[in-house]
């Protein structure tokens, strides 16, 4: 089907798939077909014939990650797509002198994070409590641009608040070896 431009229109295009997809007689669905895997299929074999669907995430940062984690566990066959060189999105690690200098780095993203039940759990051996008690701060001023002046200072609570170790880019490459057999395509992995 085309529009009036002459240009094929892709949610007819879609619609006809949707339509033939549903033309086994009675107007349903065909039914789903499931099959387990009870060892790797041979190499000529597609994985979805041999083991079920395979599917595909788009984004490594937290939501993917977690995304993959749960199909994974399911026993489907993941593919995890992500635009950048690293995983973990907002969780990254910018090193001033690259990698083999990890001296000076930044976390340009997350600063820190307050996981709870099940991910606190998975994130356990690569975070550490941080910042210690005092050094997390609430700042009232006064004034304006030109003349200001501290009004308040006031210590915030640093309970569960944790950071990635070494960086926070830790995180993502930690949920994602968490993944029994993702496969993952990056940019650059680092």
């Amino acid at each position: 089907m085309q529009e009036p431009s002459g240009a094929p229109n892709p949610k007819r295009r879609w619609q006809r798939r949707q339509d033939d997809a549903h033309s086994n007689g009675g107007g349903h669905p065909p039914p789903e077909r499931r099959v387990e895997c009870k060892e790797e299929p041979p190499a000529d074999t597609e994985m979805t014939e041999a083991c079920g669907p395979a599917v595909c995430v788009i984004g490594g940062g937290p939501s993917g990650l977690g995304c993959c984690r749960r199909l994974c566990d399911a026993g489907m066959r993941v593919t995890l797509i992500q635009e950048s060189r690293g995983l973990g999105g907002k969780l990254c690690t910018k090193f001033v002198n690259g990698k083999d200098d990890p001296r000076l780095h930044f976390d340009m993203g997350v600063q820190v994070l307050n996981p709870t039940g099940k991910f606190a759990e998975e994130l356990e051996g690569v975070v550490k409590p941080w910042p210690l008690p005092g050094r997390f701060k609430r700042i009232s001023c006064s004034g304006d641009w030109q003349k200001w002046s501290i009004k308040e200072t006031k210590d915030l609570p640093v309970d569960g608040l944790v950071v990635g170790t070494p960086s926070m880019s830790a995180i993502g490459r930690h949920l994602a070896e968490r993944c029994a057999k993702l496969e993952v395509h990056a940019s650059e992995m680092q």
